[in-house]
């Protein structure tokens, strides 16, 4: 695994997706892949975490689905 601190890039990740900013987290994702992670530390690490944290907060009503945008 590279030096990367997961736990913040999951953080960075997370916040894009809830922010629904598809580009910032295309261009984050490009730049760990660029800055030497493998696809799959990116998707173990920081994709999968950030999409089961959506998953809590759907399921707690932390974040909501309105007329298709995910809103915290």
């Amino acid at each position: 695994m590279s030096s990367i601190n997961w736990e913040t890039a999951q953080s960075e990740f997370l916040g894009f997706l809830l922010e629904e900013e598809s580009d910032g987290a295309v261009a984050f994702v490009k730049d760990l892949l660029a800055g030497g992670a493998s696809p799959s530390d990116v998707f173990e690490h920081c994709i999968s975490p950030a999409l089961q944290e959506i998953g809590r907060q759907f399921e707690t009503l932390v974040a909501e689905v309105a007329d298709g945008s995910l809103s915290p």
